[in-house]
């Protein structure tokens, strides 16, 4: 009796959530006696990252064998009168059915593939088990990104622009999958053809790649969900009395999983010049955001107010309920939640609103509270009202509430959202979670656990590790940051390597045990200054500039302390280099590095 595996099982065999799939289906077992009976027998058994008692089934669609969902073995038996053998026939139809995973989730499992085989009639006993010698295969389920929050006949007058994916959210497919993604959208006329003939799309990261369609392409689900957001629809001229409706198909590609997600909801109606005065139109509001309580957000800040009548003069009227403030510019605040902004022109309400801000109420014990504004338009007698903006305050997750690890307030777009992270996957000891983002907006990151790394690349940023302290690693790459440390050993990267502009950032809490590395200087090529009171008020300190004939400055701010810090011992400043480390960001090259003492 001889057995033979031959197996090219790719692993890990990615299979999408809600999906299934036979993952055996390259196994070919080769039996040289026959007839045979032959035993297959799967044991499923939790891999890295999975927990629970979950791990999906097995199961052959003709019925045949048995899956024991307590012990995670499936077995059925056969007999075989060639090779390859009745256990391939068997592998091959196996189906897996992975367990239901939320949006953002996953989870690995392993599957030991066994079979046994022995000549007729005899019963096959432990010493004819055969093992697949990729053993064992690797099962991973992952879930799709997912689309939420477009919004449907945004109402628009012709020749005003209009954002309109400005509620749009974006979430994250599996831990580790949701790089390089790409949104791909289609402008369709009526006849759900692509069209260019309703208008044009333009914003940052946006190409045109053909008739009516768009691509973005970025490193991460955020950075797509930010671009989307800032997106303007510009749309073509609409004669008088009628309208033009433009739709978007929106989809979502992750090249690491392949997987995708898709939304044809998003749509804009443009009304040309009506000669019968009619409401003025209010797009954009949205109905999911979320704040951390006593924080502030920009409620409005994709909202566009456009009337169609000639020369239009709008004013609003904004009801706000369940607790908050609304501040902002040109708003007059009345009794009962109320508040009015006096009439102007559609554009010049629009850039009103947008400014506004929200401050939500501290809860207390209370986990979270959802606050509404009501917004009334009016254009003389005709008025427009819209009562979906809904703002849900939380716990920060410091204090034990939402249970997010990073905290992100987005000031190009006005968005707050709450995001877990990864886990860290670098050399610093000590280190647990990580958040790494490339973006051109400017955010505000909070950490709500201690021992962190945090990256953010494109914009001019703020990185705050004090409310839940640690160990951290701060590394503000290219940009001016504000990075404030914790009460523990924290190390801040900054690199002047590829700078395009000037980089002017600031290090608050920096005391002994901390580290500044300053990348790309040297001391032949760069000119090293110091000036004291330097930075912004409430942080001002000795600053650091490097110089270089063709070269931004780079400059680096110590809260608190002066030049006698250099003669006293408290700071020590020292040159240096090491090799690089493959995959790692920021190392490698030379470097200043700054140490408190």
């Amino acid at each position: 009796m001889t057995v033979a595996f031959d197996d090219s099982t790719t692993n890990p065999a990615l299979i999408p959530s809600g999906t299934t799939a036979t993952p055996f289906g390259s196994i070919v077992v080769s039996e040289t006696d026959i007839p045979a009976l032959e035993l297959v027998d799967v044991v499923l058994s939790p891999g890295a990252n999975t927990t629970g008692d979950d791990l999906g089934s097995l199961s052959d669609p003709t019925g045949f064998g048995q899956y024991d969902a307590t012990r995670h073995i499936f077995v059925e038996s056969a007999i075989g009168f060639s090779s390859p053998s009745a256990a391939t026939a068997i592998l091959h139809r196996l189906v897996y059915t992975p367990p239901a995973l939320a949006n953002g989730a996953s989870a690995v499992v392993n599957a030991t593939v066994s079979v046994g085989s022995s000549p007729l009639p005899s019963v096959p006993d432990g010493s004819t088990i055969l093992a697949d010698p990729k053993n064992p295969v690797v099962l991973q389920t992952v879930t799709p990104p997912g689309i939420t929050g477009t919004t449907a006949d945004q109402q628009v007058a012709s020749g005003t622009a209009i954002r309109p994916f400005a509620s749009t959210r974006i979430a994250a497919d599996s831990p580790g999958y949701d790089a390089q993604t790409l949104g791909t959208i289609t402008l369709t006329d009526d006849a759900s053809a692509p069209s260019d003939a309703g208008g044009t799309l333009a914003g940052p990261g946006i190409t045109k790649t053909g008739v009516g369609t768009y691509t973005i392409a970025t490193a991460s689900y955020f950075a797509l969900q930010s671009e989307l957001q800032s997106l303007v629809f510009t749309p073509a001229a609409v004669p008088g009395g009628g309208v033009q409706a433009t739709r978007f198909n929106l989809s979502v590609s992750d090249a690491a999983t392949k997987l995708a997600a898709s939304d044809a909801a998003a749509s804009v109606q443009v009304a040309g010049p009506s000669a019968v005065p009619t409401p003025p139109f209010i797009a954009g509001t949205s109905t999911d955001q979320v704040v951390i309580a006593g924080n502030a957000i920009s409620p409005f800040r994709g909202v566009t107010v456009s009337d169609s009548n000639a020369s239009p003069k709008v004013s609003a009227t904004l009801t706000l309920s369940g607790g908050g403030t609304l501040s902002g510019a040109g708003l007059v605040a009345g009794s009962g939640g109320t508040y009015t902004v006096t009439a102007a022109s559609p554009a010049a309400l629009t850039g009103t609103l947008q400014k506004l801000t929200f401050t939500a109420p501290a809860l207390g014990a209370q986990p979270s509270a959802t606050s509404t504004i009501k917004l009334e338009v009016a254009d003389g007698g005709l008025v427009a009202t819209d009562g979906k903006t809904a703002i849900t305050a939380v716990v920060s997750p410091a204090a034990g509430g939402a249970g997010a690890n990073f905290t992100i307030t987005n000031q190009t777009t006005g968005q707050q959202i709450l995001i877990s992270g990864e886990k860290y996957s670098g050399p610093v000891q000590g280190i647990d979670q990580q958040f790494i983002l490339v973006t051109p907006d400017n955010l505000n990151i909070t950490a709500a656990v201690p021992n962190v790394f945090i990256r953010a690349v494109g914009g001019m940023n703020a990185i705050d590790v004090s409310r839940a302290n640690g160990n951290n690693v701060l590394d503000a790459s290219t940009g001016s940051s504000f990075l404030t440390g914790g009460t523990g050993r924290d190390t801040f990267f900054l690199d002047d390597r590829n700078l395009a502009t000037d980089a002017y950032s600031t290090v608050v809490n920096f005391h002994s045990g901390d580290n500044i590395t300053v990348f790309g200087v040297n001391q032949a090529d760069f000119r090293l200054t110091t000036l004291d009171n330097q930075g912004a008020a409430g942080a001002k300190g000795l600053a650091y500039t490097f110089s270089a004939a063709g070269k931004p400055n780079a400059s680096v701010v110590l809260a608190g302390f002066s030049s006698a810090d250099l003669a006293n011992g408290r700071l020590t400043a020292s040159y240096g280099s090491n090799p690089a480390t493959p995959g790692v960001a920021g190392s490698g090259g030379s470097y200043f590095n700054i140490h408190a003492n």
